[in-house]
């Protein structure tokens, strides 16, 4: 019967094993990066940016390094090809000023 309830008490161990990651210098600038994928990735999977997933890999396996610096590069593509629609629509509307200028 003890060794039933210390059987459990194994199971409720293996849960908490997904401790949260400490902040230390090398990982200190991934609190930066998190806030840029806060949209994409959900907090229980929420690592780091992939020079610092390398260093906790071994801690936790939720994320691979390479899909997650291929969700931070299609992020920042995203994030460039926004800002070129809106700089395209600025030099239009800079353009159609100037051209309502002249009249």
């Amino acid at each position: 019967r003890n060794s039933g309830s210390t059987a459990s008490e194994g199971k409720k161990q293996e849960k908490t094993t997904s401790d949260p990651i400490e902040l230390t210098d090398t990982n200190l600038k991934c609190s930066i990066h998190n806030k840029m994928f806060e949209s994409f990735i959900p907090e229980e999977n929420r690592l780091m940016c992939a020079d610092c997933v390398k260093a906790c890999n071994k801690k936790t396996q939720k994320i691979q390094i390479n899909d997650l610096s291929m969700m931070i590069h299609s992020k920042m593509n995203e994030n460039i090809e926004e800002l070129e629609r809106y700089q395209m629509i600025f030099s239009k509307v800079e353009s159609v000023q100037s051209l309502l200028r002249k009249f």
